[in-house]
Order: C-alpha cells, then sequence, then structure tokens
C-alpha cells in the first residue's frame, strides 16, 4: 500500500497546526491501523526532505539524525516514528521514502502558490515577468515524478527494501536562477526576473504574523534561502534505481502541459512556493 496523502503547504500546516497534524498523523494512524488489520503486505509512507531543515550538511543521507521544528515537516518526522513503532510491534512491513522537491507535468500551476518549477513555467509561457525572493541562487534537489514512481515502484517490489528509509533525490541541485535560465531558453524568452527580498514572500500569509508570538522571520527567512542536495546512494545500492530525466527534459514536458492547459492561467497572479 502506498500513502502519499497530506497537508504539505508550509503556511497552512504552520497556521492551522491541530488541523495539519490530524489530517498528516493522525490520518496515517488510522490507514495504518487498517493495514495491520487487513494484513498489508507493504505499507510504504511518503515522508519528505524537509526533515533535513536542521542538518547543515553538504549532502544528506538517511544516516543523518533529523530534528525539524516547523509543523509540516515536524508532522512527516513524527509519521516517520509512528510507521517504525508499528512495524516494531507488529512486525509490519514499511519503507519511508523521504521525497525531494518533485516536478513534473500535472502539477496544479493555477494554484495560489504553485511550486517553484510550475511557477517559472506559468509565467514565461505567459510572458509574465516571474518574481523570486533572495537573489535566486538558493538551491534546491528536483526529481521528476516518473523517476519517483520508478523508485516508489521498487521499493514496492524489493525484499531489500523493507524497514528501509529512501531518499528519493536526483543528487543534483539546481537554483531558482538555474531553473528560470532552462525554462526561458526552451521558450525563446528574454524576460528577466525580478528580485524581492526573502521575507516579502511571507507577506501573502498575515496569519503567520498575527497573535502576541508570531513566527520568528529568521526562520521564514532561512526557508526561503535553504539549499539541499539529496544522496541516493542507498536506492541505487539496494533497489537498483538510478533517476533518467534530466532537467531540461523535465522542464521542456512541464512547457507542453502548461500551454496545452493554459486556459485562464492568465488570471493567476502570484509568486513562487
Amino acid at each position: 500500500m502506498f500513502h502519499f496523502a497530506a497537508i504539505t503547504a508550509l503556511p497552512v500546516c504552520q497556521n492551522y497546526p491541530r488541523h495539519a497534524l490530524d489530517v498528516n498523523v493522525a490520518g496515517v494512524a488510522s490507514v495504518m491501523e487498517y493495514s495491520r488489520i487487513a494484513g498489508v503486505r507493504r505499507f510504504i509512507f511518503a515522508s519528505t526532505s524537509a526533515v533535513y531543515e536542521e542538518n547543515h550538511e553538504p549532502v544528506f543521507t538517511e544516516t543523518l539524525t533529523v530534528s525539524p521544528h516547523l509543523i509540516y515537516s515536524l508532522s512527516k518526522y513524527q509519521i516517520e516514528q509512528l510507521v517504525f513503532a508499528n512495524a516494531f510491534a507488529y512486525d509490519l512491513d514499511v519503507v519511508v521514502l523521504r521525497f525531494f522537491n518533485v516536478y513534473g507535468p500535472h502539477q496544479d500551476f493555477r494554484r495560489l502558490s504553485p511550486p517553484l518549477a510550475s511557477y517559472v513555467v506559468r509565467e514565461l509561457v505567459n510572458g509574465r515577468v516571474p518574481i523570486f525572493h533572495s537573489n535566486g541562487e538558493q538551491s534546491r534537489d528536483y526529481i521528476f515524478v516518473t523517476d519517483l514512481m520508478d523508485l516508489a515502484i521498487r521499493a514496492m517490489s524489493s525484499p531489500n527494501a523493507k524497514g528501509q528509509i529512501f531518499n528519493v533525490a536526483s543528487g543534483r541541485s539546481y537554483s531558482v536562477n538555474e531553473m528560470y535560465l532552462i525554462v526561458a531558453k526552451q521558450l525563446n524568452s528574454n524576460i528577466r526576473p525580478v528580485y524581492h527580498e526573502a521575507v516579502d514572500f511571507w507577506k501573502a500569509y498575515p496569519e503567520m504574523f498575527s497573535g502576541a508570538k508570531p513566527l520568528n522571520v529568521s526562520i521564514l527567512v532561512k526557508e526561503v534561502n535553504k539549499r539541499s542536495l539529496g544522496s541516493n546512494e542507498k536506492a541505487r545500492n539496494l533497489l537498483g534505481w538510478e533517476p533518467k530525466v534530466t532537467m531540461e527534459q523535465g522542464l521542456s514536458a512541464m512547457i507542453d502541459y502548461v500551454r496545452k492547459r493554459n486556459a485562464g492561467a492568465s488570471k493567476v497572479r502570484t509568486s513562487w512556493d
């Protein structure tokens, strides 16, 4: 069984922690209980690279000790602990996949705060100037959706996957500026982005700064500027997996998708998530 459902938007989780924990943590607890009763052969949970948010190593490996603090990443880490606790108590066969930044066609590019790749493609396809925050040099590890599904299928079928945590990572990071340049080149666009202060990204979510004790601004600035690079050595060695889709190929597929489904997208205007 695959469990990939969750509330993932950081602002939503941070503004509504009880709801996020109820859906993310309690929801998985319920699904695991029914899986135990039904005798599900293997339970695969989609965690996140955000659990590494307090780690500062140049490359994130599955052996690192993690201690996330933001509600979204914390909920995912709590679920990891829940998954392995159930595996121990009931001898369940479980696997945890830590997704890095997933991109590809069928992402909702019309939503208020789409992921970066969808945002850049949407803005340039529509001839608009993309708005980036900080200097655009922050970089993250992106994994194309078909490569992710290839690893997920291997994790379900391989005996080597039982009880393991795997990074779902390409093993290469791209900066915001690099992503923009790839899309601009493919669209033959000379539109240049504009850059705002990192903290300005969060002004779209005033609830995060409400109350007598608002969220620490330095945490939000760090979140915008964070860098991530995941090791996929474990998945390569145990599952024989390796990512196949290049960033150029993946973004080209997204451009085709947005072009075909672009009706009404020009009405949406915001910055990247």
